[in-house]
């Protein structure tokens, strides 16, 4: 069996595991489970609190922003993360658009964002409940600096 082949079937077996409703999904959770998980600071946890961490940050479905993965560490980095996968190209100017669009809108980096967008319910808990606050401590501390 190939290597390629052995990841499809590893994808097949955690769409079914979770109920992912596509393959592109799964593969968010294959590729946060087998290879970014081992070089994030992600401590000393079971394989199946692995899977449920990334299960619950999995926000690829309608209104993600371009958003497939997204969590925070221990030292309170966030990661945002778009996978694609698919026998054809799927990334294109306006998945990057979409994902740059809700950059800048959690960032606050353009002025003419607006103060709301259409978040799907997962990407909307993970970002009042953990990104938020993080982003708003830097906030408040870059502010401190600058006076």
């Amino acid at each position: 069996m190939s290597f390629v082949d052995k990841i499809k079937d590893e994808i097949k077996d955690i769409k079914s595991e979770f109920n992912y409703p596509n393959d592109g999904t799964a593969f968010g959770h294959f590729a946060i489970k087998r290879g970014i998980s081992k070089i994030l600071e992600l401590n000393d946890i079971s394989d199946l609190e692995l899977d449920n961490f990334i299960k619950s940050h999995v926000t690829d479905k309608a209104n993600d922003n371009g958003v497939d993965v997204i969590f925070s560490n221990q030292s309170k980095q966030i990661y945002i993360f778009q996978f694609k996968y698919s026998d054809w190209n799927l990334l294109n100017l306006e998945e990057f658009k979409k994902t740059k669009y809700f950059l800048d809108w959690i960032f606050k980096i353009d002025g003419n964002i607006s103060k709301e967008i259409d978040c799907n319910t997962t990407l909307k808990t993970i970002l009042n409940n953990e990104i938020f606050p993080i982003i708003e401590k830097r906030e408040r501390f870059a502010a401190c600096i600058i006076r």
